[in-house]
């Protein structure tokens, strides 16, 4: 007893450290989610979960912004399918856009041609067709490079030859331009122009000139010399495989994404099926039911799907679906775009910088 009254009257003579108000924990804090409450630094059971619904609702607002771009792809692959197409075929508007299709910012007044190329067997090859205008981009809209108009043919028509993330295979010497995706798909968006108001020649000069097959090593762009050093295999030059023409006017489709919590089951179904996660591209079979496609109806909806690969969330689901609305009615989705553009204006301008 004595020892222990000499410690605690020496650990009052001791000099204190003066503790800043700042960097304590109080008993009550007023904050925006309400009261918070602690005991000895310690947070109630009441307090740490709405910290803990708080910080869902904070990444989910965050998963929302971040991933809208692949969302939005996964949404406009998804209606492109369940219009009847699949990948490596054309979607073409050869009636013009109409009101049965749900898409952002198209116009009714130009001919469309829109398809998504499976590069997770190898290279693809896109012929495009002169007088159009078009650009390639990842499944993350990630800019791959324009054709015609803006682009290195200059509206002449040219092979354009897509690799895939990864690929060390031969390639040609010449003959094309040579451009890699960072997915094992990517999206290829064209237009061409009204001939007198007429779209009939517009589309006729797409099936006629716009072609994607597979890249065949040691074929066109390939010399001789470089199998005499063995640098490349010879191939036997033909003509490709035709494209598959589908027709979208007048096809009921949506394609555009959702800002429910199905935003996250879309999405974990993009990163599955992308190859950048568990899944790889074209192994749709292994794919739970929700992220099939071509349930003929067009809507796009994942209502009747049993499986979601979000179930897990349980309790978190109201966060997520609250972050999604949230973003969707304030500036989110449109700070996004208007993020998206300035990017792509400073690489299209080559200020690498921004």
């Amino acid at each position: 007893m004595g020892l222990a009254f000499s410690l605690s009257a020496l650990a009052q003579r001791l000099p204190q450290t003066a503790v800043p108000p700042s960097i304590t924990t109080l008993d009550t804090v007023e904050t925006r989610l309400g009261t918070l409450r602690f005991t000895d630094w310690l947070p109630n059971e009441e307090t740490t979960e709405k910290v803990y619904d708080q910080l869902d609702f904070m990444h989910g607002v965050d998963v929302f912004v971040n991933a809208f771009q692949g969302v939005s792809q996964y949404a406009i692959r998804k209606g492109f399918i369940d219009a009847g197409g699949n990948d490596n075929d054309v979607l073409i508007f050869s009636g013009l856009m109409d009101s049965k299709s749900l898409f952002l910012t198209a116009n009714a007044d130009t001919v469309y041609f829109w398809t998504y190329i499976d590069l997770s067997k190898g290279p693809m090859v896109v012929e495009t067709t002169p007088g159009s205008l078009g650009v390639i981009d990842d499944m993350w809209w990630r800019w791959v490079t324009d054709f015609g108009l803006p682009g290195a043919d200059r509206a002449e028509g040219a092979r354009y030859l897509l690799v895939p993330p990864g690929y060390n295979g031969p390639l040609p010497d010449g003959g094309y331009f040579v451009h890699r995706s960072a997915t094992l798909r990517a999206g290829i968006l064209g237009r061409s122009f009204l001939e007198n108001n007429d779209p009939a020649p517009a589309v006729a000069m797409i099936k006629k000139t716009l072609k994607v097959y597979p890249y065949k090593p040691g074929t066109y762009g390939t010399s001789i010399g470089d199998f005499l050093t063995g640098k490349s295999t010879l191939g036997a030059l033909g003509d490709p495989p035709p494209t598959r023409f589908v027709e979208g006017t007048g096809k009921v489709m949506n394609t555009i994404p959702p800002n429910d919590f199905s935003f996250y089951e879309w999405l974990a179904c993009r990163w599955q099926e992308g190859g950048e996660g568990g899944g790889h591209a074209g192994d749709e079979g292994e794919l739970p039911d929700l992220c099939r496609h071509g349930d003929g109806q067009g809507t796009g909806s994942p209502e009747g799907r049993r499986v979601s690969p979000m179930g897990k969330f349980g309790a978190q689901r109201s966060e997520l679906y609250q972050a999604a609305r949230w973003v969707s009615r304030g500036r989110g989705v449109q700070a996004v775009r208007a993020a998206r553009f300035a990017v792509r204006t400073a690489v299209q301008s080559g200020d690498t910088d921004a």
